[in-house]
């Protein structure tokens, strides 16, 4: 009997090709698009996870009224960070992040990169890997942490610590030191960056910018 149910299977195969091959590349795209929209969503909802006390850190967003439309922003005035800290109880830490796109000389090797300037406490809040060296002296304005991605686009496989980096910077070139490589920084981490250095840097690089600015 189970010889029959195959030969009528085929033959219906045979008479109904289009049919069957519609029917089977319908489901094939539901399937393909409910595997694509499953790993998007994974994607979005593991985002930042990869830091160790990721359920502890907040976001502080700014608000302002465009077009007579209030409109939530990521972004906050410089001074917010001295202000959170005294008036607000049980904060571990608070580091500020502020990228900016600059240029970057090792000899005659010219790249334009992502530059994060942070505060001090930056990677105590975020667990990023270190790769080699060491994050921990972000607060010294000479240094410089380098992500995977640049360190091999710089240097190859060579040692990137203790190296010299001109970053050009409002017209003006600054000296660093590399103190550290990071690991590869997740494709859904809110901070996409290939360097970072100390926030003193911005105020150092840009003389307009104030301190207490709001």
């Amino acid at each position: 009997m189970f010889r029959n149910y195959i030969k009528v299977a085929v033959r219906n195969l045979v008479r109904d090709k289009a049919y069957i091959f519609i029917n089977v590349l319908g489901l094939s795209i539901a399937i393909a698009v409910s595997v694509v929209a499953y790993l998007n969503f994974r994607h979005k909802i593991d985002a930042n996870t990869e830091h160790a006390n990721y359920k502890e850190i907040f976001r502080i967003n700014g608000s302002r009224i465009l077009n007579g439309e209030l409109q939530n922003i990521g972004r906050v005035p410089l001074p917010l960070t001295n202000l959170v800290k005294e008036d607000l109880s049980g904060i571990k830490n608070i580091a500020r992040y502020h990228k900016k796109s600059e240029v970057i000389k090792v000899g005659d090797v010219v790249f334009r990169e992502d530059i994060a300037y942070v505060d001090p406490f930056f990677f105590n809040v975020f667990s990023f890997g270190t790769k080699s060296g060491s994050s921990s002296e972000i607060s010294d304005p000479g240094k410089i942490v380098l992500s995977k991605a640049l360190a091999e686009q710089l240097f190859d496989d060579q040692q990137a610590e203790g190296r010299d980096i001109r970053i050009v910077s409002n017209g003006l070139e600054f000296l660093f030191t590399v103190s550290g490589v990071l690991e590869a920084i997740p494709t859904n981490s809110t901070f996409r960056f290939d360097a970072a250095i100390s926030i003193e840097n911005l105020f150092n690089h840009y003389p307009t910018i104030s301190r207490t600015d709001w």
